[in-house]
């Protein structure tokens, strides 16, 4: 049976860091699939750059994003 991992973030104008972000949470992903369940849960609200276009293109069933 494997644990649930969840990670929780809060984001407002960061756009320059999404790429980023993303490409950790894949290493993470990868790195701990065969042991936990991983989730991640993104937060955004009131974000005057394209935070928020970044995240909605990277929506899957792993990602789940709360405008």
């Amino acid at each position: 049976m494997k644990n649930n991992v969840l990670f929780v973030c809060l984001l407002k104008n960061n756009e320059n860091y999404i790429p980023y972000m993303f490409k950790i949470f894949e290493m993470i992903k990868k790195d701990l699939d065969k042991k936990y369940i991983i989730k991640i849960l993104i937060y955004t609200n009131n974000n005057k750059d394209k935070t928020e276009i970044l995240l909605n293109n990277k929506k899957t069933e792993d990602f789940e994003i709360i405008i």
